[in-house]
């Protein structure tokens, strides 16, 4: 199958693009954001009002949606506020960071956008969204890559910090408490660890209202964030990890330790993103093309209810590898994935590799995530099925001019939306 040429206009900033309402895809690529519409194909796109992007970030859960975006370079770098459906400014938000910003997110209703600035001075700042209100402010200990609101209470932040520097001596993830008493706001930051000294890759909110960590090993834990501490899987779960470290090729002499407490085993290499629909876990590892799909990394006590009454799907067992989906033809069809988020609607997903391409998958999922076909066996694991290349209809990028043309192969159901891929990849596909 032909490549398709991508120009530099093409190129997206490696390792960000998100749902901005129920099937529209937005991402960077530098200096303006591009809005695609899944469904359609059209595209349009929002400039920066200075020469480059930061990092943006949008209330894709909110009644009327908006998308707001950091400038790059100079100092007092400001942050621009836009309506999703009609890219109209309603807001921009000054004093905002002395020098930069690293990451933006919003609570789930849209009223709060969190403001995380960048050394030497690194800070996170909660402000209101529709004034430029700053609520409050609290240090970190570093440099902050993601920032992610409780969905339940917009007053419990994730923070997940630039690795290197003082992470040698501090976590890579941190939860930040606000607590608001006779008007007085204070913040309790939290540190999450896990028992050995491995760094945390990524952090995320799950449906429940636990919080799950990927580490750099491959594993993936689950912690209490009343008070931090890792909560022990079944023994159905651990026996499963076993199996998957004993699956390894080539075989390690000596197991990792610190693996009582995981969930899952990805694979060797780091946990790069996890996100979650009603029923189903996407993981996706850093120097992998595949996304895992597991069930829920639930396992309740009898008569315990989770916050989300839709993770109550009685017996099924917890944390069980259901699918594998592959980004590319092969091992060279798409480099490591840096990021992967559900549409709000659960009915599509996208990922985002570590080197400016987005892909969407779409036509497995419902409108609460269960994967079609997920249980029939695989040589990769019980329980899971792999999609390959040859079935489903071939996927099909369309341009910016809205005709459709061939583009790399990427698996059944998946297709390359926006963004390029590397020479290597093309010519594995073609």
């Amino acid at each position: 199958m032909a490549s398709v040429d991508a120009s530099d206009a093409d190129a997206l900033v490696p390792g960000h693009a998100e749902y901005a309402d129920a099937h529209t895809l937005i991402a960077s690529t530098g200096t303006a954001l591009r809005l695609r519409d899944t469904s359609s194909g059209a595209e349009r796109e929002l400039r920066g009002a200075a020469r480059r992007i930061a990092c943006f970030a949008a209330s894709a859960h909110s009644a009327s949606p908006v998308v707001a975006y950091a400038e790059s370079g100079g100092l007092d770098p400001k942050i621009h506020v836009h309506q999703v459906d009609t890219l109209e400014r309603v807001a921009t938000l000054e004093g905002c960071a002395s020098l930069g910003i690293t990451a933006l997110a919003f609570s789930r209703d849209g009223r709060y956008l969190a403001v995380a600035s960048a050394a030497p001075d690194p800070t996170l700042a909660l402000r209101v969204a529709a004034t430029g209100e700053t609520l409050v402010k609290m240090d970190l200990r570093s440099e902050a890559t993601r920032v992610a609101f409780d969905p339940f209470d917009a007053h419990r932040l994730l923070v997940t910090h630039a690795r290197g520097g003082v992470l040698a001596a501090h976590p890579g993830v941190t939860l930040h408490v606000v607590d608001e008493t006779y008007h007085r706001v204070t913040v309790t930051p939290r540190p999450l660890r896990v028992e050995q000294e491995s760094a945390l890759t990524c952090a995320a909110w799950s449906p429940d209202g636990r919080v799950v960590l990927g580490d750099e090993r491959g594993a993936v834990f689950v912690a209490n964030p009343d008070d931090g501490s890792l909560i022990p899987p079944p023994e159905s779960v651990r026996s499963a990890v076993r199996a998957a470290l004993a699956a390894e090729v080539p075989q390690r002499a000596v197991p990792p330790p610190g693996m009582r407490h995981a969930w899952a085993y990805a694979g060797a290499g780091p946990i790069s993103s996890v996100a979650f629909s009603a029923t189903r876990v996407a993981v996706a590892l850093a120097d992998s093309n595949r996304l895992l799909f597991f069930s829920p990394f639930v396992a309740h006590a009898d008569g315990e209810k989770s916050k989300n009454p839709r993770l109550d799907i009685g017996a099924e067992p917890p944390a069980r590898l259901v699918k594998t989906v592959a980004l590319g033809a092969g091992s060279g069809g798409a480099s490591g994935i840096a990021a992967v988020a559900f549409a709000p609607s659960f009915d599509e997903l996208v990922a985002t590799t570590t080197e400016g391409a987005a892909f969407v998958a779409t036509g497995f999922l419902d409108g609460k995530g269960i994967l079609a076909q997920e249980d029939q066996p695989s040589p990769f694991g019980p329980g899971m099925r792999t999609i390959r290349e040859s079935e489903g209809d071939p996927p099909v990028f369309v341009g910016r001019s809205g005709s459709a043309m061939e583009t790399d192969a990427a698996g059944a159901f998946v297709s390359r939306v926006m963004g390029r891929v590397t020479s290597g990849a093309a010519s594995a596909a073609a």
